[in-house]
């Protein structure tokens, strides 16, 4: 298991213990380790933490608008959807992938929306989907 990944998963424990288990902080940290895991190729571990994050952060506030509960919530999002695309789920990655890169496109975190249009290609290669349906993700 790589670095961050161990990393990441001793800081879930200790907001679990600390925070408890409803804290949004706590369903960050999980966010992060799943999408790490998703990454890294654990797709099942991945796809039960980014789940277990998202409850999480359903269970904080359904209606949140907070910038970090909706960070958390695309990036989770945004997860699933790889997990998804890598196990060839196209139907179930598709909408997880325009709806994250929907919400990263205007935003700041550019590292992230890099990483939607990237899997938005992929997805568009392994279905060969018209261009005209996920042309508008891709960079010039």
């Amino acid at each position: 298991m790589d670095t961050a990944v161990v990393l990441l998963d001793e800081v879930t424990q200790l907001y679990e213990e600390t925070l408890g288990v409803d804290h949004a902080w706590t369903a960050g940290a999980r966010v992060a380790l799943g999408y790490a895991l998703a990454q890294q190729g654990g797709l099942t571990e991945a796809e039960y933490h980014l789940h277990q994050a998202l409850e999480m952060l359903e269970a904080v506030d359904p209606e949140s608008t907070t910038t970090n509960v909706q960070q958390h919530r695309t990036t989770a999002s945004l997860g699933l959807g790889l997990v998804h695309l890598r196990r060839g789920r196209y139907a179930e990655a598709e909408p997880l992938l325009m709806a994250s890169y929907a919400a990263l496109r205007d935003g700041v975190n550019t590292l992230r929306t890099t990483q939607a249009q990237q899997y938005l290609n992929e997805l568009q290669e392994a279905t060969s989907a018209p261009d005209d349906q996920i042309a508008s993700t891709r960079t010039p």
